[in-house]
Order: C-alpha cells, then structure tokens, then sequence
C-alpha cells in the first residue's frame, strides 16, 4: 500500500512538472509572437506609408509572413522534442 501511494505521489509529481513546462512553453510562444509581430510592422511600417503600387508590398508581406511563421512552427517542435 505504501509502495503505490508513492508511485502516484511520483506519477502527480511528473504531471505537474508536464503541466508546468507546457505554461512555461506557452508564455515563452506568446512573447515570441508578439515580438516577431513587432518587428514585422518595425520593418514593414516605411513600407506601407511610402508604397504606391500594393502588389509589391503584398509580395514582401507573405515573404515575411510565411518566414516568420515557420521559424515559429520550428521552435515550437524544438521545444515540445526537449518535453
């Protein structure tokens, strides 16, 4: 009785620290987020204020977007791998 009380203490023990590494992955993707998001408009801001012709900036929009979108698809299975 003794001996499976504390496998389900080490069994909690380990969800927790599961559940915990997940809401440190979570905060860590949130701010990688907001920080790509901003630089993306630092970088594209001079771009929308003197473009004329929207094509090209469309173009280097999705350039970017889809750039800044798989870096983040990358570290997110970085991160889950190292879980």
């Amino acid at each position: 009785m003794k001996q499976t009380k504390e496998a389900e203490n080490g069994e909690t023990t380990n969800i927790a620290n599961i559940l915990n590494q997940i809401n440190i992955i979570d905060m860590y993707l949130t701010s990688r987020i907001k920080l790509q998001l901003t630089l993306f408009l630092l970088k594209f801001m001079p771009i929308l204020t003197k473009q004329k012709t929207k094509s090209l900036w469309a173009r280097q929009f999705f350039i970017h977007y889809r750039f800044a979108l798989g870096t983040l698809q990358t570290e997110i299975t970085i991160l889950l791998l190292n879980i």
